[in-house]
C-alpha cells in the first residue's frame, strides 16, 4: 500500500477498506500479527486523506484493543497520539485528534486513559480553533453514529458541555430600573402597509 500512490489512488482506500474488514471480523485471523508493519504505515500519514488516516488508525486502535497484549499496545498508541498532538502543525495536530477518537471508539477496558487522552487533546487544540472545531466534528460523527459509548461517552459529554458552559454562557446582573425588568405590554408596528404597497390602516381594534 505503501507504493501505492496518493490519497487520490484507489489502491489506498481499497487497501484500507480490506484491513478494515479484516480487523472486524469475528473469525479468528493472524493480522494482529502484523501490527507492527500496519503501524508503520503511518509513516506515510501525509499523503493520506482524513477519511483514510482515520481508517487506519480504526485499524490500529481495534487490534489493540483485541489484542492479548492490548495494554501495551493502547500505551504505544497513546505516546504516538500525544506526540502527534504535541506538534505545531495542523496536519500532525489533525491526526492526534484523528488517534484520540479513535482510542475513544475502540477503548473498553481502561476508561480512565481514554479520558486522560481526550483531556489532553481539549488541551492541545485549545490554541488551534481550526483544529479544535474538526475534533468537536470528530466526536459528534463518533457520537451519532454510536461508536463512543459508556463511561467514556459520559465523560465527553459532561467535559463538553462544563467546557461550552465555561467560554461562552455568563450571566449577567440586571441594573435597578433597567427596562428588562419591565413587561412588555404590546407591540407596536412602525408602518402598516397592504400587499399591493398601499399605506393601510391599523385595524387592531377589529381582533
Amino acid at each position: 500500500m505503501a507504493g501505492g500512490g496518493g490519497s487520490e489512488s484507489p489502491a489506498v482506500t481499497v487497501s484500507l477498506h480490506v484491513l478494515e474488514t479484516l480487523a472486524a471480523s469475528p473469525a479468528p485471523n493472524d493480522l494482529s500479527r502484523f501490527s507492527l508493519f500496519i503501524r508503520g504505515l503511518l509513516d506515510f500519514a501525509d499523503r493520506l486523506s482524513v477519511a483514510q488516516a482515520d481508517s487506519l488508525l480504526g485499524v490500529l486502535c481495534r487490534l489493540a484493543s483485541e489484542s492479548r497484549e492490548s495494554g501495551n499496545s493502547f500505551d504505544e498508541l497513546f505516546i504516538l497520539v500525544r506526540k502527534y498532538l504535541q506538534m505545531s502543525d495542523a496536519g500532525h495536530k489533525k491526526m492526534g485528534v484523528l488517534g484520540c477518537c479513535a482510542v475513544l471508539r475502540f477503548s473498553r477496558g481502561d476508561p480512565e486513559s481514554a479520558k486522560n487522552l481526550f483531556a489532553f487533546a481539549g488541551k492541545a487544540t485549545r490554541n488551534f480553533p481550526e483544529i479544535r472545531l474538526f475534533f468537536y466534528e470528530r466526536l459528534t460523527a463518533g457520537i451519532e453514529a454510536g461508536q463512543i459509548r459508556g463511561e467514556v461517552l459520559e465523560f465527553v459529554r459532561d467535559s463538553t458541555t462544563n467546557w461550552f458552559d465555561a467560554h461562552y454562557l455568563e450571566d449577567f446582573p440586571i441594573p435597578a430600573g433597567s427596562r428588562l425588568l419591565q413587561n412588555v405590554e404590546a407591540l407596536h408596528p412602525a408602518g402598516l402597509m397592504n400587499l399591493d404597497g398601499e399605506v393601510g390602516s391599523d385595524s387592531r381594534g377589529s381582533w
